[in-house]
């Protein structure tokens, strides 16, 4: 029933207490966020742009020509040319591609690990839990990016390098969040309500804690 203000007139319900139901979708809400929408256009182009390099990138990125170095933009040159030569356009879209892979990888799977060792710890706790709480914390005792090229410098340079390098040191941010989480999650009474009513600790952390976080 909609709530009446004095003199028998409905009162707005704040969007957050209406009905399931009635609630705007999370695409009709994105929509009309400016901030949503700028940052979706930004980065589709960007990934537009990298996916279409070989088609609009005028030259390969490595192609030298030492006959016009630092030159400014021209219909040649678009962006103009590096100290060797090499068109600035073109490396800008074949560096977007190699960067693109590096960001989504280099998450990916610290994201995925990270949240489900998190959720698990932060669900079941005992030795599990403090193991993993002390490998954070001599992984965070280290300065980030001292770590990370050190890393690199041992497994060796390029992009699998860095891959390497985030899988191993990123996940713990993503553990450390997602086991905070987990444990506010837990002392709720949903989750007592659900392993009273017969679910076994698995299907609860799989069911209703993975989910949640």
């Amino acid at each position: 029933m909609t709530p009446e203000v004095p003199g028998g007139v409905p009162a707005e319900v704040p969007a957050d207490q209406a009905p399931i139901g009635g609630r705007p979708s999370f695409g009709a809400r994105a929509v009309r966020t400016p901030a949503f929408v700028t940052g979706v256009a930004i980065t589709g182009a960007v990934v537009l742009l990298a996916l279409l390099a070989p088609v609009i990138g005028r030259y390969s990125p490595a192609q030298q020509n030492l006959l016009v170095p630092l030159q400014g933009p021209s219909a040649a040159h678009w962006l103009g040319t590096d100290e060797f030569g090499r068109d600035i356009w073109s490396r800008l879209l074949y560096g977007g591609r190699t960067d693109l892979q590096v960001g989504v990888l280099a998450v990916l799977f610290p994201f995925c690990f990270g949240s489900l060792l998190g959720t698990v710890c932060g669900y079941l706790g005992g030795w599990l839990d403090a193991v993993v709480m002390r490998v954070i914390d001599i992984v965070l005792a280290f300065p980030f990016y001292v770590l990370i090229i050190a890393l690199v410098f041992f497994v060796g340079e390029g992009t699998h390098g860095i891959y390497i390098a985030f899988a191993l040191t990123d996940w713990v941010v993503y553990a450390r969040t997602t086991r905070s989480a987990t444990l506010v999650a837990t002392a709720q009474d949903w989750v007592a309500a659900a392993e009273g009513g017969g679910l076994s600790r698995p299907r609860v952390l799989l069911g209703q804690e993975v989910p949640e976080q």
